[in-house]
């Protein structure tokens, strides 16, 4: 009501996340990014929603940054809308995370990258479909244990899940090296996670994917690695921000690739 610019849509908006869900209607208004306002930007609002996840967690809202075909009501995407009124030049968006928790200094960067926050050379794996950010992985290992399926794994990119998630049988497998509930004080006797994508080694240390947790005056330990059992995802990892906050992403839509360095 307070706004000049909203225009009403009205159709009705429903989405099932995988901790959650929430229904409501669809509206258009401008969308201002750091010094750019696009205009005429498709959005929800949420009228009623169902999961801890929104309840608890530290967001006003979720900005999707994956393609249209899966986007629900297929609305477009926001960073398409910004390149069509030419307010950006490529499709594409890059994050930095910091390495911990709350710290302030986590970056988004709209169409590109920024050179401030890796080193070396950003590596690029082209996508294997344009829904999720999907890409091929051959092989992870763990210690003495090498998980190589029959056909490669499907690696989903995503900053909008905190963990790395796996097929629930190879997290049963990692949780006899490293349990569930790591010794905090024996972080540095756990074993390297590589993955292997399209001929490129990545490698997370124990002391990347072990999260450690303060509160109350206690610090716990907790596997950053998570099992999920669903037959659409058998094949399935997702690298969320365990894998993110170690490795500077470029999503690059128009190049149908994805991109990773070293974060500083």
């Amino acid at each position: 009501a307070s706004s000049s610019t909203y225009k009403a849509n009205g159709k009705d908006f429903s989405i099932q996340y995988g901790s959650g869900a929430v229904k409501g209607f669809l509206s258009e208004d401008s969308l201002t990014l750091g010094n750019i306002v696009g205009t005429d930007i498709t959005f929800a609002e949420i009228t009623s929603l169902s999961g801890l996840s929104f309840i608890v967690a530290k967001f006003d809202g979720i900005f999707g940054l994956a393609f249209q075909s899966i986007s629900v009501d297929n609305v477009e995407p926001p960073l398409y809308t910004l390149k069509k009124e030419g307010l950006i030049n490529e499709v594409s968006f890059s994050f930095y995370l910091t390495k911990t928790a709350g710290a302030a200094g986590s970056v988004l960067t709209i169409g590109g990258t920024n050179s401030d926050h890796y080193t070396g050379d950003l590596e690029y794996h082209d996508l294997i479909e344009e829904k999720y950010w999907s890409i091929s992985m051959e092989t992870v290992t763990m210690a003495d244990q090498t998980f190589t399926p029959t056909t490669p794994y499907r690696a989903i990119v995503d900053s909008g899940t905190s963990a790395i998630v796996a097929p629930q049988a190879v997290v049963d497998a990692i949780q006899k090296i490293v349990p569930k509930v790591p010794d905090c004080s024996k972080i540095s006797t756990y074993p390297d996670i590589v993955f292997t994508l399209s001929g490129k080694k990545y490698t997370l240390t124990a002391s990347d994917y072990i999260l450690v947790v303060s509160a109350g005056g206690q610090t716990e330990c907790a596997l950053g690695i998570m099992g999920l059992n669903a037959p659409q995802f058998a094949n399935t990892w997702i690298l969320g921000d365990v894998f993110m906050k170690e490795y500077y992403t470029h999503f690059h839509v128009e190049g149908n690739q994805a991109g990773f360095a070293k974060a500083k």
